[in-house]
């Protein structure tokens, strides 16, 4: 969304920021849409180039047999292109495996890997645990 057509409110600082809503995808390996068990929630909020996006989704059991790299699509923002630099993210909740969240650079979705980013999380591995909140922050190119 261009600047001029945002409701941008500032804080005391005078940083200008701004918030909103986006629903999460699930995305199969190939780009294709899967279906979650229930209803994904997402939210962001943008203050200058910094966006930080909460997330909640339940894969279910429906996917237990997906095989396919689990990708989190739909981000408001495309992360900026910066030379293979990637945002992390924390330990989403919910989970009992361990897991990190990144976004690599000029994608708009969220990867899931194990803890030393060496292996990709499956859909399958999500499909038993229910479900899994998080938040990742990434910066995007200013006149996005």
């Amino acid at each position: 969304m261009p600047d001029s057509e945002v409701d941008w409110k500032f804080t005391k600082s005078g940083s200008r920021y701004y918030s909103g809503l986006w629903t999460p995808t699930l995305l199969g390996s190939d780009g294709a849409l899967l279906s979650f068990s229930d209803t994904p929630y997402g939210t962001y909020m943008r203050m200058e180039r910094a966006i930080t996006v909460w997330y909640k989704f339940n894969v279910g059991s429906g996917n237990s047999g997906a095989s396919a790299v689990m990708r989190l699509g739909g981000l408001p923002f495309t992360h900026a292109e910066t030379s293979g630099i990637r945002s992390t993210g924390p330990q989403p909740h919910g989970l009992t495996f361990p897991c990190t969240t990144y976004i690599q650079d000029g994608e708009n979705f969220i990867r899931f890997r194990d803890q030393t980013m060496t292996s990709a999380k499956q859909i399958s591995n999500f499909a038993s645990e229910g479900v899994v909140r998080g938040n990742i922050t990434y910066w995007i190119t200013q006149d996005a």
